[in-house]
């Protein structure tokens, strides 16, 4: 964490000249459409910038480099798809390209609210070309495509050629919704059918049960050109809604993302939100939310709680719009997220409908509806899970006397590195840890004579790092698990100094991209102590980095001018996490021993697809004697895998979905065809659905309840064969090393 100390050693200085500043700004506020810079906004403005380049972890200047990239990055912030602005608009702006640095410095905001200014009329044009447009049909049999992505796409030349990028984007959300309403009639005919073709029994055809019809989708009660041009008129009224400190914002936002991607300036309103979306692992529908190019993105669905549960809400799907129970459903795309959240909370027992589009589906693609009724997450449910299961040596291994036909695999799963911190603090003897129950799974499976472990840490995103140093620790005897080494500072070794090994015998741990921060950790210890084998993707998410969340109201709480001004909360990066060899997790995260394919190879969801990320780098490594040495078996175990999983026809057909799905990602364009835009989709949700399947299977028991595998999960199923093999090749060494009688 960073200091009070330190920071006001920075900041300090400012204050003299700040208050004399503050005085001076006139506070009245004219009568324009758009929000103009208040007083403190400037006060606010110089401290964050000087904050940002101060303790961030870089403690790279604000200078004119800076200054160039926040420019673009501001005008990405508001219009990253190049939807609004033209070309003539960000040229007019370029004499401040190289200047914003000093601006900030001196309070200078004129930059800020004049872009936004120019944002605001120029969204303003375009809902009102959509007003115009959406007055006349579209043909839908003529062979034209969209652009999926205008990203890195030059700004518009002319009104006219923007007006043709509009005509398409209008044309294909027509189009979408008309395939959305497509869906929903043929979902209710065959629902209609089932019910004729299962009545119910004799007696109850009357009763009120049986004849109430499931509520209308809220998706689906208005029409297609009614619902692109209500999405129309609600982000416009977003616009026109925000006030200054939200421009601010979004203007400074736009610097601490130059300095990396997860630094960011939170006003008030979005500070609090940030702290109800942490809770939402405990309340509402369980699950973490971030936005990613105007789309808000699922990251986490909390094991245990409502979406978890329900089971169709994915880490990676886009949540497109919402609607309450009886209501009508609100376009999310481009809405700010804390507005969203709110959107989706809601009382305990209440529903609320979200329109997705399913990870690794193309924008484009025909959103499903979701309906999950909100509730409370119980903290036992989100826990680490185990089961044991039996599983048969191959012949090959049972030929020598003293390896058994069969032995027992213990898969530990693990959702998140939780603590119970507050029942930790208070000195209660049995807290809620997740080093503490994987401890006492991993005793139980002594107990039943388990053979092998497999650690699950897939789409496991982090949590507490003193966790994660601790279970580490249960596979290996002390030594170092983590370096954490902060801006110009010595490093800290993170050790595990307990001596003793909880579990010793042959061990993997299953990642996949989806896997960070902490995973990574746990997973880059064991790799370097040569304790286990990595399974998994071609890498995990790797995010090597530390944040800390300063809240700004410190800095001004005891200045009379400043005290009752709302400041809202600056999250920064810190430091950055090393292995044990030296090697960064950041960017490359942890590269598994075994690897297969998978969807996730073609998806932009790893640090390193996110544009500012810190790079990788060394440390020094550091010196240890590994307890176990398993690395030997590697060749064997990777050789037995690629002759076992050419012949397996359903790896075969995975692999084969993955490389498909591969080529689907690949496409620039979408076609504005509607039959050809019907049989893409078709060919999509086939494929998609195979390898959602393959990837999402669960094999885990509720505490020896009824077995819950409702899909097959084919990594982790040949993740078993590998430990089993591991197991054996253990025995028949030993068998060896045995003297002889």
């Amino acid at each position: 964490m960073v200091s009070q100390q330190h920071v006001n050693s920075f900041i300090r200085p400012l204050f003299s000249g700040l208050a004399g500043l503050f005085l001076l700004m006139s506070p009245a506020r004219g009568a324009k459409d758009c929000p103009e810079a208040q007083p403190f906004d400037k006060v606010l403005s110089r401290v964050v910038g000087t904050l940002i380049s101060s303790q961030h972890y870089t403690r790279r200047p604000l200078n004119d480099h800076i200054s160039q990239q926040w420019f673009d990055e501001y005008f990405a912030a508001l219009d990253r798809e190049k939807r609004f602005f033209l070309a003539a608009d960000i040229e007019e702006f370029q004499a401040y390209r190289k200047s914003l640095d000093n601006h900030v410095y001196a309070g200078n905001l004129d930059f800020a609210f004049n872009v936004y200014d120019r944002y605001l009329q120029r969204v303003r044009e375009r809902v009102a070309y959509a007003r115009q447009r959406l007055q006349e049909p579209f043909d839908f049999t003529v062979d034209e495509e969209l652009a999926l992505d205008r990203e890195d796409a030059p700004w518009a030349a002319t009104t006219a050629e923007l007006d043709e990028i509009w005509r398409k984007q209008l044309k294909n959300r027509v189009l979408v919704f008309t395939l959305v309403e497509e869906a929903a009639e043929k979902e209710a005919a065959e629902e209609a059918e089932k019910a004729r073709e299962n009545p119910p029994p004799s007696g109850e055809e009357n009763t009120a049960e049986n004849t109430a019809q499931p509520p209308l989708s809220p998706f689906v009660k208005k029409t297609p050109v009614e619902r692109v041009l209500n999405n129309q008129e609600l982000f416009l009224s977003y616009v026109e809604e925000n006030e200054s400190i939200d421009v601010l914002e979004i203007y400074l936002s736009s610097l601490t993302r130059v300095y990396d991607p997860h630094s960011s300036y939170m006003a008030p309103m979005t500070e609090e939100d940030f702290d109800i979306n942490m809770k939402l692992s405990l309340e509402g529908i369980g699950a973490m939310l971030t936005t990613e190019d105007g789309y808000v993105k699922i990251t986490d669905v909390i094991e245990g709680g409502p979406a978890g549960r329900d089971g169709r809400l994915k880490a990676g799907d886009r949540i497109v719009a919402v609607a309450q129970e009886g209501g009508e459903a609100v376009d999310v795309v481009d809405m700010p997220l804390r507005k969203v959240v709110r959107q989706i909370r809601g009382e305990k027992g209440s529903t609320v409908f979200l329109s997705v589009i399913e990870a690794g589906k193309s924008l484009a693609s025909v959103p499903t509806t979701i309906d999950i009724v909100r509730d409370e997450v119980a903290l036992t449910e989100k826990g680490a899970k185990s089961d044991i299961l039996t599983v048969d040596v191959p012949p090959e291994d049972t030929g020598r006397p003293g390896i058994p036909a069969q032995v027992t695999v213990q898969v530990i799963k693990l959702p998140t590195f939780y603590s119970d911190f507050e029942a930790k603090r208070k000195g209660e003897k049995d807290y809620r840890s997740a080093a503490r129950d994987v401890r006492k799974l991993l005793e139980d499976g002594k107990e039943k004579g388990v053979s092998g472990v497999i650690l699950d840490l897939r789409s496991n995103g982090g949590g507490s790092l003193e966790e994660a140093i601790e279970l580490a620790g249960l596979f290996f005897s002390s030594g170092p698990v983590v370096q954490v080494k902060g801006a110009g500072s010595q490093r800290e070794i993170h050790r595990d100094n307990d001596k003793d090994i909880v579990y010793s015998g042959p061990l993997a741990v299953l990642v996949n991209r989806m896997s960070a921060s902490a995973s990574e950790i746990v997973a880059a210890a064991i790799q370097d102590h040569h304790r286990g084998v990595i399974i998994g993707d071609a890498s995990t998410h790797g995010k090597g980095t530390v944040q800390t969340v300063y809240d700004l109201q410190r800095l001004f709480s005891r200045d009379p001018t400043f005290r009752n001004e709302k400041t809202g909360s600056l999250k920064f990066t810190i430091a950055k996490f090393y292995r044990v060899n030296g090697e960064s997790t950041q960017l490359r995260g942890v590269i598994p021993d075994i690897r297969f394919p998978a969807f996730t190879d073609h998806m932009d969801i790893g640090e390193a697809d996110l544009e500012h990320a810190l790079r990788w780098d060394t440390t020094q490594a550091l010196d240890i004697t590994p307890d176990i040495d398993i690395t030997p078996y590697f060749p064997e175990l990777d050789r037995r895998v690629k002759e076992r999983v050419s012949k397996d026809p359903e790896f075969v057909k995975y692999q084969e979905g993955v490389a498909h799905y591969g080529e689907l990602r690949a496409r620039k364009t979408i076609p504005l065809n509607i039959d050809t835009r019907r049989r893409l989709q078709e060919e999509e949700k086939e494929w998609i659905d195979q390898i959602r399947s393959q990837t999402y299977g669960e094999v885990l028991d509720d505490e020896g309840g009824e077995d819950d595998k409702d899909a097959p999960d084919i990594v982790l199923d040949e993740s078993v064969n590998i430990i089993r093999d591991l197991i054996a090749l253990q025995q028949k060494d030993q068998l060896i090393a045995a003297p002889k009688n």
